[in-house]
């Protein structure tokens, strides 16, 4: 019955593209030209192994818990109504989208030389959960994850009530509210290498401090693939 009623509002109210508002097809989130825009962003620019960003925003310097990271394109404002719709319509086809370009990112990087144990994500708290119905993180998790044929696994940390969102904080602030936001889960324990999944990477901190908490339970190596990475030099890649 929920699918017949999605379908005729889909038929009533044709879906749009995130990116360009342009009609789409009915069970895809971007036209085809956005979807290609966003897997070409990266094309010409060498992006560091460790961190996922460019030679001048590389944050391998700070101490990194995890070996490497992947991503598909730069997040700015331009991108930002895409991920608004990650983060609140659970019923959005933008999950697909982004998981499928995660999938192809992954597959072109040397990530898919690796021998993966499972894939796990950055958790919201359970608050928000309770909010929101969902886990974005989640979400992208477990299709990528049926995409590439890698085990998906709820993550052995918990993100607590209190902690801050870290799209408000600056700098060394998003280091700190990282480390007093997650803890990892009472008598939880990994093993093998881990593939942990997040919308953006900025700073890194919520990766590192979520991947120090992994090792700590057990897990081997832990790399890391995101849909998007922010550019700290505020320099938008010309490509």
């Amino acid at each position: 019955m929920k699918k017949l009623k999605m379908l005729i509002l889909d038929l009533l109210f044709p879906p749009r593209c995130a990116f360009c508002d342009d009609v789409v097809p009915i069970g895809t989130a971007l036209c085809s030209e956005c979807s290609e825009h966003l897997r070409g962003r990266f094309a010409a620019v060498k992006l560091c192994p460790g961190c996922a960003k460019p030679a001048q925003d590389c944050i391998c310097g700070s101490g990194l818990c995890f070996k490497g990271c992947v991503t598909v394109f730069e997040y700015n404002k331009t991108y930002s109504k895409i991920f608004k719709i990650l983060k609140t319509d659970a019923e959005s086809k933008i999950s697909d989208e982004l998981a499928l370009l995660m999938a192809e990112r992954f597959a072109q990087s040397d990530l898919s030389k690796l021998d993966f144990d499972y894939i796990t994500y950055v958790p919201t708290s359970e608050k928000i959960l309770k909010q929101k119905g969902f886990d974005h993180a989640a979400l992208l998790a477990q299709k990528l994850s049926a995409l590439v044929g890698i085990p998906c696994c709820a993550p052995p940390i918990i993100r607590k009530d209190d902690s801050e969102i870290q799209h408000k904080l600056k700098g060394s602030q998003r280091r700190q509210n990282a480390e007093k936001s997650y803890r990892a889960a009472k008598d939880t324990a990994v093993c093998g290498r881990v593939l942990l999944v997040d919308d953006i990477i900025t700073t890194g901190a919520t990766l590192n401090i979520c991947g120090r908490l992994l090792l700590s339970c057990g897990a081997k190596e832990v790399y890391c693939i995101t849909a998007a990475t922010t550019l700290l030099s505020g320099k938008k890649q010309e490509i």
